[in-house]
């Protein structure tokens, strides 16, 4: 279904006016021009099965679906995914989706942000029927599809290391190199921060947005994820310097006097229907400081640099812990300026981000002997786990309610998250094995679009439920299913008492202490790593070093 041709030509004239104006003079844009266009795809969802829908009720179709029996993957002696299949899930499920022309854009590195189910890249002056399906309610997406997010191209270097990391592809190590190299050339500022987005202008040149003091917090954090991931993979001496900039940038200029919270953003900001104040206290202004980039990146450190990183790592997880945590329900809120934030079903307080830090919690505290840190989510955690597991679904659930009852909705990262966290609990607690066995098999079979690849944002509805939004988005990338994988991938055979194998790319060897299985530890097995030559030129310079560990842990 297309946009009618007078809409078409007023949504042209008014992209080239945002594009010289502030965004948040847009709302009343957005509001007069969607609405109608939104009001046709409404009145034909009404004759006929929306484009998720008839695309699963395909997809599961008998002819459409292949089964997770059909790979015969799964372990005979504990039911979870072998090495295997998650390596063959990286290369088959989800590397694809991330490999076409549309999704290396032009220059390679130029990540778009906006992709249809099919991987084609969105136009939003004749854009694709799953696009115009998305209610007029969801502005945080529709509103902002001429937009290229720079924590986006972040996310998808992120995914390219770690399909390097796990199978050892040279192209995925080089296309994680181009996007880089692309984004600190063009969405860094050399004084310290990342812009958050940038829109096209007629002439193909770009501008950038927001102004220095409108930058939200969480959004540096999210750039820097695929550089702390690449210079984990390959200690580019270029890379760490911007790195340790941000860092200092963030813990100087966020920083609130007379507390240890972080600033959501530094002046009050309206964009579009989001109002942000330099009075919000975030839970993700804290959280995603350590699980975007400083919890990898510390254990990479080593003298005064790494005991400073380590201190603000500790007292980020202190102050979560001690401002963000609500025992009576077992929940970390997600925002605590106002009362009336404390609640749930408010944004943030859902499964995924409440166990995402417990998980992030924990692993500190197992890695800079903080028992107290690790006690307190060993006690916690796993009851967030059996409070998310819906066992008629056999699979994880977004949040509760706010009277308190389970949703039903199926949300991808969520989903992610507290696999990662029952697969690392389950190394000291075995019985989370039990959730895993259904939630893995929840994974392959519901949320990976066997015929485009990668995962399905959401699943809303009656099983086996309706897609959501697009693969990928303003907020979805490849950073959660790649980290699903390569987690996935570690705990499983650390589980089993199993050397767990991963590729790098440094160019001299660091200390072997400082070289570890991403977010875990371990022993390198004789203390040997094996090196060979890329036949890439762009990777002149890395070499290829396999690494396998013993003893992995948390």
């Amino acid at each position: 279904m297309s946009i009618p041709f007078v809409l078409r030509r007023q949504l042209r004239r008014d992209a080239d006016h945002a594009r010289a104006v502030k965004p948040y003079f847009l709302v009343d844009i957005l509001v007069k021009l969607l609405l109608p266009a939104l009001l046709v795809v409404s009145i034909a969802r009404a004759e006929a099965p929306s484009i998720g829908e008839a695309y699963r009720q395909e997809l599961l179709s008998k002819k459409g679906v292949q089964t997770l029996e059909k790979r015969t993957l799964l372990s005979a002696e504990d039911g979870l995914p072998t090495a295997e299949l998650w390596m063959s899930h990286v290369r088959n499920d989800l590397l694809p989706f991330w490999t076409s022309p549309a999704a290396i854009g032009v220059p390679e590195g130029n990540f778009p942000t906006f992709r249809a189910y099919g991987g084609s890249t969105i136009d939003s002056l004749n854009p694709q029927d799953e696009f115009l399906e998305i209610p007029d309610s969801e502005i945080w997406l529709k509103g902002r599809v001429n937009r290229q997010y720079s924590r986006m191209m972040g996310r998808q270097i992120y995914a390219y290391c770690v399909a390097y990391q796990m199978t050892g592809d040279e192209r995925a190590l080089e296309l994680a190199k181009r996007g880089t190299e692309y984004l600190l050339g063009n969405m860094y500022d050399s004084r310290g921060f990342f812009y958050t987005w940038r829109m096209q202008r007629r002439d193909g040149t770009y501008e950038r947005f927001p102004e220095e003091e409108y930058i939200i917090s969480q959004d540096i954090s999210y750039a820097l994820l695929g550089p702390a991931m690449y210079y984990y993979i390959t200690r580019d001496p270029k890379v760490l310097p911007v790195i340790q900039q941000c860092k200092e940038y963030i813990f100087e200029k966020y920083r609130i006097e007379g507390s240890r919270n972080l600033r959501w953003i530094r002046e009050s900001y309206r964009d579009f229907e989001e109002l942000h104040t330099r009075e919000q206290l975030e839970l993700v202004a804290q959280l995603d400081q350590i699980n975007a980039y400083m919890l990898l990146v510390t254990r990479l450190l080593d003298g005064e640099d790494r005991k400073t990183w380590e201190t603000d790592l500790v007292n980020l997880a202190e102050l979560i812990k001690s401002e963000y945590y609500n025992e009576e329900n077992n929940v970390f809120w997600g925002r605590i300026d106002k009362e009336a934030y404390k609640q749930l079903g408010k944004p943030h307080v859902d499964f995924g981000h409440t166990i995402k830090t417990f998980w992030m919690i924990y692993l500190i505290g197992e890695q800079f002997q903080r028992a107290d840190l690790s006690k307190f989510s060993l006690e916690h955690g796993p009851s967030v786990l059996k409070e998310a597991f819906h066992r008629p679904y056999e699979t994880w659930i977004e949040k509760k309610l706010p009277g308190g009852q389970l949703g039903t909705d199926r949300v991808w990262w969520v989903h992610n998250e507290l696999d990662q966290a029952a697969a690392t609990f389950m190394l000291v607690d075995g019985s989370q094995k039990n959730y895993l066995q259904f939630s893995y098999r929840y994974w392959f079979e519901q949320f990976i679009d066997l015929r485009s690849k990668e995962a399905w944002h959401s699943l809303v509805g009656p099983m086996p439920g309706v897609p959501a939004y697009l693969k990928a988005h303003l907020w979805k990338n490849g950073f959660h299913s790649f980290e699903h994988a390569l987690v996935g991938y570690i705990t499983g055979e650390a589980y089993r008492r199993k050397p767990v194998s991963l590729y790098y790319a440094f160019r001299e060897i660091p200390d072997h202490s400082l070289i570890q299985p991403y977010l875990y530890r371990g022993e390198i097995e004789q203390a040997k790593i094996t090196t060979t030559e890329f036949s890439s030129a762009a990777l002149s310079g890395l070499k290829k070093r396999a690494v396998t560990f013993v003893n992995v842990r948390p």
